[in-house]
């Protein structure tokens, strides 16, 4: 019988045999390691991800509804200054030393009971572990009601985790103020009509709108600089329908005030108009005195007539009335009352003019002794120029010293106009705005007007925003609307957060 024998395995083959296990372990455990590390990378871009699309969603929905919306510095996103009626979004570093993604949405209840929060705080996005947030809103430089930001999530080595990038439209927001110098990781919006509870008012920085305007004879021609029989082809026609939508723009805005006067051969009590708010009744008073129905045919209803074309041009003397109704300090006239505070009111003075040369002057209008109480009462003017022309006259009337020195060259009226928006200019807050329309074509001195008022040259873009040319009923429209925007940003920066 044949035996066989069995051998084991030798020691070289077990030690090999374990060198590949080791290999092998080694291996797989890497492999295992890199499938693990890359679910875990995914896992966390994934949810990196997903905050930020909440967190994106969340700001287009704000920035799409709110009524008004400013960039902030990023120093003015502090819970210690937030300010009633207002929300906020932006940035802000936790206890953990990490920038997360917060909204302070405003409580109306805390207006009624101290005791509450003016804000509640929710996160939108809270930083995960090993990753950093960041936010950035821009302002459109071709869309004034668009906001363009950005939301990002970056690892601890800077690079980027996952970014989103979006730029949405407000709806209800026309101007989008930008007090940030670059980029800005906070943002301040109001929601109209969820400002306040029922029964509680912010009070806000009131703002006072002066317009001096041009009846002189000259208005009563059409655009084109013609006579017409037709009423509703006339200059004062469309002037009037034009400043019955600029009360419609800020119609029910309280703490808006607008005051006007009227020049002819000078102004008269009867030509000047208290300031009324744009909330009722004030507000229907001034729908019926600017309805462009009301001046359909000459009856001239009681209360609109001051508009009426009558006399020459003095538009020196309506700025120089106008300038005592913006600061409170005009004489007391018939039916003028001034409203609490008109003093330090944000100003704004709008003038419509025909365009054409000032007739009268200081003097012509003065020897009128048209109400010299009120018309003549106030600062002293000293005008010299080396041009050949020279009047000098000191007077008293109604028991009043009255002082001008000239020596101007003709027509004198637009030297005096011109001196009195200097005179103005500088006495007024540096913040006063001034505006002002030509309705026709407008002479040389309308340009020197707005060098007076200090908007430069008719080149430079101070100037174009604020003076026009209106030689017709669709420029004097659109005159209008440009400085409605223009009002509108002012009142909105009035209204605005905390900076």
């Amino acid at each position: 019988m044949k035996s066989t024998t069995k051998k084991g395995l030798t020691l070289i083959e077990i030690l090999i045999a374990m060198a590949l296990l080791a290999i092998i372990t080694v291996f797989g455990t890497s492999i295992m390691g890199v499938f693990v590390k890359g679910g875990e990378a995914t896992a966390k871009a994934t949810g990196v991800q997903d905050s930020l699309r909440v967190t994106s969603s969340t700001v287009k929905n704000v920035i799409m509804n709110a009524s008004s919306i400013f960039i902030l510095n990023d120093s003015a996103f502090d819970p210690s200054n937030h300010t009633p009626g207002w929300s906020y979004i932006g940035l802000e570093t936790n206890a953990d030393g990490k920038d997360e993604v917060v909204h302070y949405i405003y409580n109306p209840e805390s207006a009624a009971d101290t005791s509450l929060d003016t804000h509640n705080r929710v996160v939108l996005c809270h930083p995960t572990s090993g990753a950093a947030l960041d936010l950035n809103f821009t302002t459109d430089s071709e869309n004034p009601s668009k906001v363009n930001f950005t939301t990002k999530a970056i690892n601890d080595d800077s690079s980027e985790i996952s970014r989103i990038e979006s730029s949405t439209e407000s709806l209800n927001a026309s101007n989008i103020i930008n007090w940030s110098t670059s980029t800005s990781k906070a943002i301040a919006y109001r929601v109209e009509g969820f400002e306040v509870d029922a029964g509680t008012e912010i009070v806000y920085q009131p703002a006072l709108i002066g317009f001096t305007l041009d009846k002189s004879g000259s208005m009563n021609w059409d655009m084109a600089g013609n006579s017409t029989s037709d009423p509703t082809k006339r200059r004062t026609y469309f002037l009037r329908n034009s400043l019955y939508n600029f009360v419609n723009k800020f119609a029910d805005t309280p703490g808006v005030y607008i005051t006007s006067n009227a020049f002819g051969w000078s102004v008269d009590a009867a030509d000047v108009r208290s300031p009324k708010e744009l909330v009722s009744p004030d507000l229907d008073d001034l729908r019926y005195m600017f309805n462009p129905s009301t001046y359909a045919n000459n009856g001239y209803p009681s209360g609109t007539d001051f508009i009426r074309p009558d006399g020459n041009t003095n538009g020196g003397d309506g700025l120089r009335i106008l300038y005592h109704q913006m600061r409170g300090d005009l004489p007391a006239a018939a039916n003028y009352v001034d409203p609490p505070g008109v003093a330090d009111m944000k100003k704004m003075y709008i003038v419509v003019s025909d365009g054409e040369n000032n007739t009268l002057t200081f003097e012509n209008s003065f020897n009128q002794d048209h109400d010299i109480d009120l018309v003549y009462r106030g600062p002293k003017f000293t005008i010299t120029t080396t041009e050949d022309y020279t009047w000098h006259t000191t007077a008293t009337k109604a028991g009043v010293n009255y002082h001008v020195e000239s020596n101007l060259s003709k027509p004198f009226g637009n030297s005096y106009m011109i001196s009195i928006a200097k005179f103005i200019v500088a006495n007024e807050p540096a913040d006063t705005e001034y505006f002002a329309i030509a309705v026709g074509k407008p002479l040389t001195f309308f340009h020197s007007l707005g060098e007076a008022f200090g908007h430069g040259a008719p080149t430079s873009d101070a100037y174009k925003k604020h003076m026009f040319t209106a030689e017709t009923a669709d420029q004097l429209d659109a005159a209008f609307v440009s400085i409605m925007d223009t009002v509108s940003m002012n009142i909105e920066l009035l209204r605005g957060p905390n900076r």
